[in-house]
């Protein structure tokens, strides 16, 4: 079964094609430069190199963050859009998760924590633990001011974060004190691949088809008052 594996949730874009297990073609850029729209340029060259259409893709996966929301938006209604003519597959499963399985199955740790900047003075983060090659979430995907967030991560033997450039001078107290990865690490449409692959074959469903966002929604008043 063919495979086309979707990743916007953070500065770094990427799509990858799998032949079951099996990596046909992928391809990464930086998301910055192009506004989240690089992917209409990047799937053609992909198909090329791979010597496929978008006709053999038999199911469309997808991260759905948590993370850049415009980018989550764009690569969940991507994927939705590339199976809607034949009523494909479409496979859903957490950015945040993927990138944790790629480091614990990269021989990094036991336990790892995936961390974001939430903006606001907030974090998003969730603590994985990983056993005989088994990923489990420990817990949900939470949203905390810093000190709170260290408190409940600080059992982690490693901590990741796509915005460890961003954060890393604003670390203080308990947070300072844990295991960084002291870099960048983005999850790649190869992870999204790897672990709905993983996902797929033991029966589970998909995770819903939208963005993982962890701010409640903010209302704005109307500038004008109703007539």
């Amino acid at each position: 079964m063919k495979m086309l594996a979707i990743e916007l949730s953070t500065a770094q874009g990427s799509l990858a094609l799998f032949d079951d297990d099996r990596i046909l073609a992928a391809k990464e850029w930086n998301e910055n430069a192009f506004r989240n729209q690089h992917i209409f340029v990047a799937l053609p060259e992909l198909f090329r190199e791979a010597g496929e259409s978008l006709d053999a893709v038999d199911c469309f996966m997808v991260g759905r963050g948590p993370g850049n929301f415009s980018g989550l938006r764009i690569g969940i209604s991507a994927a939705r859009g590339f199976a809607l003519p034949d009523q494909k597959e479409v496979y859903a499963v957490s950015s945040g998760e993927a990138l944790a399985l790629s480091v614990c199955a990269g021989g990094s740790a036991g336990s790892v924590a995936v961390v974001g900047d939430a903006r606001r003075n907030m974090l998003w983060f969730c603590l994985f633990s990983y056993q005989g090659s088994e990923l489990k979430k420990v817990g949900d995907w939470e949203i905390a001011a810093y000190d709170e967030a260290a408190e409940r991560i600080g059992d982690a033997q490693v901590v990741v974060s796509p915005d460890w450039e961003r954060l890393k001078d604003r670390l203080a107290g308990g947070l300072a004190k844990l295991s960084w990865l002291e870099e960048n690490r983005f999850p790649s449409a190869v992870d999204i691949g790897h672990l709905g692959t993983l996902k797929r074959a033991s029966g589970l469903p998909s995770e819903e088809l939208g963005p993982l966002y962890m701010h409640p929604p903010v209302f704005i008043p109307p500038r004008f008052p109703a007539q």
